[in-house]
């Protein structure tokens, strides 16, 4: 959350109070220093004065000016807003004021601070800038994460490639060494597996202004595609946290060419397909099948992309349902080792990273009660991620209940 602020090189001056202020005070003081040096105080948000929330807060600067960067800190949008607001009207540009509210990542901060832990990312279809992987990777330090990237476009690989991308220029499949007759649109240039439904799209076109004519392309033969099982087994691969999918027709033979990496899988997002919008496509059930023959779960879809009917005047936002984006998730079960243990954590931080924070919690809660006592560095770590977590969720709804009165009830601790 904080990550954002090092870009600045201006004076900082935070607004807030109350317990979520406390919280991120402290979490500047002890984790990163160098933001904190950069404060030039705390204020009182009752009446925006100059209040100091403790003596020890930070050196004293005495006038801000043009360069001096306001942080409002609240659990509550409202409150943001309220305070924006009241900054507005002392004559604070808006450019120099930025928002830290409800949206703090209070399992991924612990995670990282306490811990060693690092992110593996495996993405198909590297090409562009992947918002699904940014969202993980823009709240991550880069020291902290390794991305393998595969895409047939040598020049996308290049570009990407870097300390934390390592970028892989081949196209995946099901086996090693395939020779694939492959589709290649000339409007966007994506590459296919199957060639384009052109009958379909007598009848439907794409909403708004995207017009790809899929009728141009060009067919031709890949040679040397890759299986991501040997590609684990080559590079000893043993674990990877999160995997997103997005290869135009091909996703069912890239995970039927992973089974055994799958198994090492915690997270896999995918684009599947309810209708052909390639001739003899897999759809969506076969994709489905291998992911939960494997132990996966659906947790989400979002991202419906639809066709209107051409014969329709009007922009209802109903049509034929193309593709959407589906993520799955493998419940954790029979935890036994360190490693399973370590595997939790960084499941469970890139699940708040999504949004499905319940999960998260509920996931986090679970496991460290079936730590055992004797592992008490362990149990502690949970245990700070834990207290840490349900503070600030708790603070996000206003829930009164305190930590120490949910772990009795629950009888757990």
């Amino acid at each position: 959350m904080f990550n954002i602020l090092k870009n600045y090189n201006e004076k900082l001056v935070f607004v807030g109070a109350g317990n979520y202020a406390n919280y991120c005070q402290q979490q500047l003081k002890d984790n990163y220093v160098d933001i904190w040096n950069k404060i030039a105080y705390f204020m009182d948000d009752n009446y925006l004065n100059i209040k100091y929330m403790s003596k020890d807060v930070c050196p004293i600067v005495k006038d801000s000016d043009e360069n001096t960067v306001y942080v409002i800190l609240s659990i509550y949008l409202d409150a943001c807003k309220i305070l924006m607001t009241k900054l507005l009207s002392l004559g604070i540009p808006i450019r120099n004021i930025i928002i830290l509210n409800k949206d703090a990542l209070p399992i991924l901060n612990n995670i990282i601070n306490l811990t060693n832990e690092k992110f593996y990312i495996c993405e198909l279809g590297a090409a562009g800038n992947t918002i699904p992987i940014n969202t993980i990777v823009d709240n991550v330090d880069k020291s902290r994460y390794t991305i393998f990237g595969f895409d047939p476009d040598e020049n996308e690989c290049k570009r990407k490639e870097s300390s934390s991308y390592r970028a892989y220029p081949s196209m995946v499949d099901e086996k090693t060494g395939n020779k694939r007759k492959v589709y290649q649109i000339k409007q966007n240039g994506h590459l296919t597996f199957y060639p384009p439904n052109l009958d379909n799209m007598k009848s439907y076109k794409f909403f708004g202004d995207k017009h790809i004519d899929f009728a141009l392309y060009d067919e031709f033969f890949y040679e040397n595609t890759i299986s991501l099982d040997d590609w684990k087994k080559k590079l000893n691969v043993k674990e990877i946290d999160y995997m997103y999918i997005n290869v135009d027709s091909a996703e069912f033979h890239v995970l039927k060419g992973a089974r055994q990496l799958l198994k090492k899988v915690s997270l896999v997002e995918v684009e599947v397909y309810f209708n052909h919008h390639f001739i003899s496509q897999p759809l969506y059930g076969e994709v489905d099948t291998i992911l939960r023959n494997e132990g996966f779960q659906v947790l989400d879809f979002y991202g419906a992309h639809r066709l209107k009917p051409k014969n329709s005047p009007f922009n209802f936002n109903d049509g034929l349902l193309l593709h959407m984006n589906a993520i799955y998730y493998k419940p954790l079960e029979n935890i036994a080792s360190l490693l399973d243990y370590n595997r939790v954590l960084r499941q469970i931080g890139i699940l708040e990273i999504k949004g499905f924070n319940n999960l998260a919690f509920s996931i986090l809660y679970a496991t460290y009660k079936n730590i055992s006592k004797n592992n008490k560095e362990l149990k502690d770590i949970f245990f700070s991620i834990l207290k840490n977590t349900y503070e600030i969720y708790s603070l996000k709804f206003n829930y009164e209940t305190t930590f120490n009165d949910f772990m009795k009830k629950d009888k757990c601790g």
